[in-house]
């Protein structure tokens, strides 16, 4: 789910994040990278000092990577950074240890120098959560972290395609338009906010023109309360929602209050991703969705 971060401590460390690409990705137009449902948690293998860990992949927070006590006990080469101010859709608030990775590994994606900071235990258990249930493991395995839009934003472009179960990495827009695989024949086109590290777009629904978040991390779309005849924890179903004068058909939101410093209107979440295959154009800030 989005999470606010402190806006200095961002910039502090985003701006020692040396980082690209590495490996036998430097010569290829793009890169496949699996996405491993956990559950409804869309996750990746990451490789860290040899060793994998399961991420998932949450582009509502504006983070780089968060990870969780017991993988970074295991981490050796980490250098300590500002502590992380960072608050949750549910209102909690957290301060959280910070640290920099030297180098993490995905498929032939490396980065060097990479933001990370402490997943705090309530969030993972209640405060990451609009519906509320019991926390509960049952054995299963659970993702150990996750990776956020700011670690998307390092690369230019990139299409998340839930539906094929897959990212993939791009080197050029352009150029994997000769790839007959990479269509983009059905695709609306609009822009993403420019000031936000999130994927924020403009969308229409039964209640108005909406700032809505394009949210890997959350497992149903959420619209904030449209009026005083509604309350939180109820559903509803739009007629229509109309992205760059293209109406992509009626869409279920779960109702909810969310937190004023969210400065949206509402979330598109899995079940939204998991229908839209989506291009991602960071350079110019606009995404690609498949109708």
């Amino acid at each position: 789910m989005n999470k606010r971060i402190s806006f200095v401590c961002a910039l502090i460390t985003f701006a020692a994040l040396l980082l690209y690409v590495w490996g036998p990705f430097q010569k290829r137009p793009f890169l496949r990278i699996p996405i491993l449902f956990l559950g409804e948690r869309p996750c990746v293998l990451a490789k860290i000092e040899n060793k994998e860990y399961l991420f998932e992949l949450d582009s509502g927070s504006p983070n780089c990577f968060s990870m969780q006590q017991e993988v970074l006990d295991k981490i050796k080469n980490k250098t300590a950074a500002p502590p992380r101010s960072w608050s949750d859709i549910n209102g909690n608030n957290y301060i959280s240890p910070s640290f920099t990775i030297k180098d993490i590994s995905i498929e032939s994606f490396e980065m060097w120098n990479v933001p990370a900071f402490r997943e705090e235990k309530k969030f993972v258990m209640d405060g990451c959560k609009v519906i509320k249930q019991p926390f509960q493991s049952n054995g299963c395995i659970m993702h150990q972290g996750r990776i956020g839009a700011r670690a998307l934003r390092i690369l230019d472009y990139w299409l998340i395609n839930f539906p094929k179960s897959e990212i993939v990495a791009i080197r050029d827009i352009e150029k994997i338009k000769r790839y007959p695989e990479f269509s983009f024949d059905e695709f609306v086109e609009v822009s993403l906010d420019p000031k936000e590290i999130q994927l924020i777009i403009l969308a229409e629904t039964d209640f108005g023109v909406k700032r809505l978040a394009l949210d890997t991390g959350a497992w149903r779309s959420v619209l904030d309360l449209p009026s005083a005849a509604f309350s939180d924890h109820q559903s509803v179903k739009t007629n229509q929602l109309v992205i760059s004068n293209q109406d992509l058909g009626g869409m279920e939101f779960y109702l909810y209050k969310l937190p004023e410093d969210f400065k949206v209107d509402g979330i598109l979440g899995l079940d939204f991703f998991q229908k839209h295959a989506i291009y991602l154009d960071f350079k110019n800030n606009r995404a690609f969705i498949k109708k």
